[in-house]
C-alpha cells in the first residue's frame, strides 16, 4: 500500500531519510521516477478496490545526512533533483523557541509572503536558482550514483566532431574498455561487476556512442566509436 498515502498529496516530507539497501534501491528509484515523471501508477488500497490509473502530483523533500546512493546509470534522476547543503550544526546551541517564533511569523503573514515571492521568481525563471554548493553536491551525487562517469573523466576522451568520430583515432575495442575499467576499479577500491552489465550501463550513460563490429587480424571485434582511452589510462590500466 506504498502509494496510498500519496493520493491527493502535493508535498511528501521525509525528515530523516536513509538510502535503501542495494537490493531495494532499484525499486525505490523506479517508484520515484514514476511519480516525479508523471507516469500513471496503480494504487493498492487496504480493504477496498484498487485505483488502476492515478497520476500522483506530489514532490518529495528529503533530509539526509548522506547523499542518496541510487544507481542512476541512465541519468534519469539527477536532472529532476535539487540538492541543498545545510552546513550549520546546532548541536549544543539548539533554539528551543524556534517553533514559537515561526508560528508567530506565520501568523503575521511573513512566511506565506516569502513563499509567494519565491513562487513568482520560480515561474519567471522557469527553474530553481541553486547556490554554488549545490553544484558541488551534484558532482558528488553523479559519482556515487554512476561511478562510470568518474572513470570516463579520469580515463577517456570523446570525439568532438563527426569527422573525429569517423576517424581512426576515437574508437576502442570493448574488451579493452572493460579491462581498463576493471583495473581502474581495482585501483579505486570499487567492484567492476560482470562484463555484460558494464557494457549495458556504459551505453546507457553515453547513448550517443556507436557500437560496430570490425574484423581485425582475421578476428571479429566489437568496437565502440566516438571514444578512446587517454594515453595515461592506456599506460596505467592496459599496461601501455
Amino acid at each position: 500500500f506504498g502509494f496510498q498515502p500519496l493520493e491527493g498529496t502535493l508535498a511528501a516530507l521525509i525528515g530523516d531519510a536513509k538510502t535503501p539497501h542495494a537490493r531495494e534501491s532499484d525499486s525505490a528509484l523506479e517508484k520515484l521516477l514514476q511519480i516525479v515523471g508523471g507516469d500513471p501508477v496503480t494504487i493498492n488500497r487496504k480493504g477496498i478496490t484498487q485505483l488502476p490509473i492515478v497520476q500522483l502530483k506530489c514532490r518529495f523533500t528529503m533530509a539526509m545526512n548522506e547523499l542518496p546512493a541510487f544507481p542512476d546509470y541512465a541519468n534519469a534522476l539527477e536532472p529532476r533533483l535539487n540538492l541543498l547543503h545545510f552546513e550549520n550544526s546546532y548541536i549544543g546551541k539548539e533554539d528551543r523557541h524556534l517553533k514559537f517564533r515561526l508560528n508567530k511569523e506565520a501568523a503575521a503573514g511573513k512566511l506565506i509572503n516569502f513563499a509567494l515571492r519565491g513562487l513568482k521568481r520560480l515561474r519567471e525563471n522557469q527553474s530553481f536558482t541553486l547556490p554554488k554548493s549545490s553544484y558541488i553536491l551534484q558532482n558528488q551525487f553523479r559519482v556515487i550514483s554512476n561511478p562510470i562517469h568518474e572513470f570516463v573523466a579520469d580515463c577517456c576522451e570523446f570525439a568532438s566532431t563527426i569527422k573525429e568520430r569517423n576517424s581512426e583515432t576515437f574508437w576502442i575495442i570493448k574488451n579493452e574498455l572493460y579491462e581498463a575499467w576493471r583495473n581502474w576499479c581495482k585501483a579505486n577500491g570499487r567492484s567492476p561487476g560482470i562484463k555484460i552489465l558494464f557494457y549495458t550501463r556504459f551505453t546507457a550513460s553515453y547513448p550517443d556512442l556507436i557500437n560496430i563490429r570490425r574484423r581485425m587480424n582475421g578476428v571479429q571485434r566489437y568496437i565502440l566509436c566516438g571514444i578512446n582511452l587517454t594515453n595515461d589510462a592506456k599506460l596505467n590500466f592496459l599496461g601501455g
